[in-house]
Formats: C-alpha cells, structure tokens, sequence
C-alpha cells in the first residue's frame, strides 16, 4: 500500500528491481533501479552529461489542460539530483543521480496525477490539486511497513552496486528506529538526539541490543522509500552510514512522514 491511491507491486530478482504502482488496474508510475532496467535509454549508469545532452535538463517544466496549468520548479540541488523531464502530456520520467559519481542511480516514472500528489517539486499553479487520502492508522501502518522494506531492500542495492557486502535484517533494531520516529512525531522535534539527549547508541543499550559500532540515518516529510533512499546517499553523511563496510545489520522504522534507518557492527 502507498499513501498516494495506488498499490506498490515489487519485482525483486539477482538482476532486476522495479516497484511497479497500481490503481483501478492501470499502471500509474513504476521506479527501477536495477542495472538491467529494459527502460532504454534511462539506463542506470548513463552519465549525467550524456542524458542532459539527449534530454535538457530545465528548472522548469509546465503542464497544461483545460482551466489548469501547473508550473514544476526545480533548484539547483533538484537539477543535480533529480531532474525532471517532460515525456508526453501526461508522462513524466524523474532521473535520480548520484551526485558523488554523477551516474544515474534510479529512475521514476509518474503520470502528472502521480507527481500532483507526491510534491516532489515546489509548484506554482491556476486550479486545484488533487486530493491527498486520509489513512487510518492501521492504513498508515501497511504503508510504513512497506516502505521500511523498500529502503532495506534498495539500501542493499547501493551497496552491492559499490562492491560491498549486503546488511541483514533485525527486528529488534527496527523497533528501536520505529521508536525514534514516533517519538520525533509525537514530540515534534527532529533530530537524531532525542529531547532528553538521548543517542542512538543510548537506545540500542536500552533495548538490550549488542554492538560494536552504530550509525543513523533520519528524513522528513520526503515522499516514499525511494525518495527517502535516493536522498541518504546524496547526502555525504548519510552516504557514509549506507556505504560503511563494516556495518552488517540495519533496522528501518517509519511513522508516516519520519524515517529512521539504524546500521549495527556487532
């Protein structure tokens, strides 16, 4: 289940991953970060060069129909890292790179319905943007428990793309990240010391966990697991938690819009 209408359907083997969106039947985005995507010439590894070259990359992108025009501005730090480009009327194609090897890492494709409502870009607008669904509680629970799946499986992605071991999953390390997202949300604050002063490393002891070595990743208000996932490894610190050798267990906790990624040696 996404927050956004339409059903995630995952196609996972050792040389494909696609996250194909679903609703009333019709295929509405599809994300792909598989080097042997079959979705030419997005390939996965092209230069950022070479594609802005085969399709120039604009800060902004306009859309129009009857009665409605809506206006996608891109930053800077959005052209860097994922720029946007105009298939059709009605298809877009989001390039995520990789800023740090300049290479496209993954790629989203997005009906304007689909980009309407996941606000990945600021916007300027004349009419009425579509309706975001309210979810229960239980509802929000089956999106976070996908997209925590969704950034486990996508993190060991990274890391095999960089010649590194992949991580394994820990329940009890989850729930502490889980924790630290709720609390975040419940207390309105972000950061990775909580209002008490408490650290990772503090919150794993609490929860009996041994290790050696720990690490945290945090976000907010991004749109979904592969937004999330795309932004750690554009970030250098977060970057390092992700790509770090010697970590073998990570535990991913969300509570709809925070984010927490935790990484053990132990």
């Amino acid at each position: 289940m996404s927050a956004y209408d339409y059903e995630w359907w995952i196609y996972e083997d050792e040389d494909n991953y696609f996250q194909i969106g679903i609703e009333d039947n019709i295929v509405v985005t599809i994300f792909a970060i598989a080097e042997d995507n079959l979705l030419k010439p997005f390939e996965i590894g092209i230069s950022y060069n070479e594609l802005n070259n085969q399709f120039p990359f604009e800060n902004e992108i306009t859309h129009e129909s009857t009665w409605k025009k809506y206006v996608f501005q891109l930053s800077d730090g959005d052209l860097a890292t994922k720029p946007l480009i105009q298939l059709t009327n009605d298809l877009y194609v989001i390039c995520y790179f990789d800023q740090f090897t300049k290479k496209l890492s993954s790629i989203r494709l997005v009906t304007t319905d689909v980009l309407l409502k996941q606000r990945l870009y600021d916007m300027e607008y004349r009419g009425t943007l579509p309706k975001q669904i309210d979810l229960s509680r239980e509802e929000w629970r089956q999106v976070e428990s996908g997209i925590e799946q969704q950034i486990f499986t996508i993190t060991n992605i990274y890391r095999k793309r960089h010649g590194l071991s992949t991580l394994s999953y820990d329940e009890a390390v989850a729930e502490v990240a889980f924790g630290h997202s709720l609390d975040m949300a419940e207390r309105s604050y972000f950061s990775h010391d909580s209002l008490e002063g408490k650290t990772v490393g503090d919150r794993l002891k609490e929860a009996n966990i041994p290790y050696r070595v720990s690490a945290e990743n945090i976000a907010y208000n991004l749109s979904d697991g592969p937004d999330v996932s795309e932004g750690w490894l554009n970030s250098e610190d977060h970057r390092q938690a992700v790509l770090e050798p010697t970590f073998t267990i990570i535990g991913v906790g969300v509570y709809e819009k925070h984010y927490t990624q935790n990484f053990i040696f132990n």
